[in-house]
């Protein structure tokens, strides 16, 4: 194995879990890596202890954004940029790397075709790196696609392994978003012609950590932030005009453009989410016009306070838009290694 690997983490105040982050990058048991870390402004000490990671370890890069916006997609775009390697990972400041990881992954991808994007498994966890959930439901399996337009993807952003030929060709952070960055990526990367294989038969290998004060989860149904995934939203259609797609695929987005609406109502922006849904782009049946109608009618009214028209939304948006089933971090994991 001698291809090398650029491990890429964002970090803006994240002290304490940045050393935790760091030790499970020098744990790694394939030695030919580089750690770029791109801190976006931090105060609380991380970017000292960045350069002092880099002062140890000639592998270790880092750098501060220089460039607008702030925010980790810029951040991830300059490691990327930064890059001498022939993979690419894409690792937060307070996510972990089994100390296998890199060795797996490349002993996996040598006979791989190099436009390919396989991803790998990952655990979510609060506290225990090593009991945790699977971040994927592998008893409601779903196309690549389908799952990443419905929110529900079967890996974040660490879990793809990237060739930078694959990356340059497919890649790039999209910078002006709040949320739902990986979601962006992949279905854009998708349109794009990238190819995303799950890599069977591999262990987990990334650990990602849920935690309360994250970024992408406080104010996740802020004004902002749901205009970050209406941007998504409208993007994904646009693209989804010019390439096939399957009716599931379709339904998928527009489970998401409701949900959006929805949370848009709630917010009572309601001529807002009305312009919305003339997008001419949007593929919409006649059925999800009406409900998508329906739910701003009840809401501008206050009607969806009364029990029975509540259920009745309810049912209607059961009978449009059927649940799949899926849910992520449902099974227990436990490392097979202490």
């Amino acid at each position: 194995m001698k291809d090398k690997v650029t491990i890429i983490t964002p970090c803006f105040n994240r002290l304490q879990t940045l050393q935790l982050t760091a030790t499970s990058v020098l744990e790694q048991t394939t030695k030919n890596w580089e750690w770029i870390i791109v801190d976006d402004g931090s105060s609380d000490g991380s970017w000292e202890l960045a350069q002092s990671y880099q002062a140890k370890d000639n592998r270790i890069k880092s750098f501060r954004r220089e460039i607008q916006p702030k925010g980790a997609n810029t951040c991830r775009n300059i490691g990327a940029d930064k890059s001498s390697s022939d993979w690419l990972i894409f690792l937060d400041s307070d996510d972990l790397l089994d100390r296998d990881c890199l060795r797996q992954r490349l002993n996996y991808v040598q006979d791989k075709a190099r436009d390919q994007v396989h991803f790998f498994p990952t655990v979510i966890f609060n506290t225990t790196p090593n009991h945790g959930m699977l971040w994927d439901d592998p008893d409601h399996p779903m196309p690549w696609l389908e799952s990443v337009l419905l929110g529900v993807p079967p890996c974040q952003s660490t879990g793809p392994f990237w060739h930078i030929s694959a990356w340059n060709k497919f890649g790039g952070w999209t910078p002006n978003l709040q949320v739902w960055q990986d979601i962006d990526l992949h279905a854009r990367a998708h349109f794009k012609g990238a190819k995303f294989i799950p890599a069977k038969e591999c262990i987990p290998d990334v650990f990602h950590r849920i935690s309360d004060d994250s970024i992408s989860r406080v104010g996740f149904h802020s004004r902002k932030k749901l205009e970050s995934r209406i941007l998504v939203i409208e993007e994904c259609w646009a693209l989804m005009q010019n390439h096939r797609t399957s009716e599931s695929e379709r339904k998928a987005l527009a489970t998401t453009t409701l949900s959006a609406i929805r949370n848009g109502a709630n917010q009572g922006l309601f001529s807002e989410m009305s312009a919305l849904l003339n997008n001419p782009n949007f593929l919409l049946s006649d059925k999800e016009y009406r409900l998508a109608h329906c739910i701003l009618r009840f809401r501008r009214w206050k009607l969806d306070r009364i029990p029975q028209l509540r259920r009745q939304i309810q049912r209607q948006w059961d009978e449009t838009l059927p649940s799949s089933g899926r849910k992520l971090g449902r099974q227990r994991w436990t490392s097979p290694t202490p």
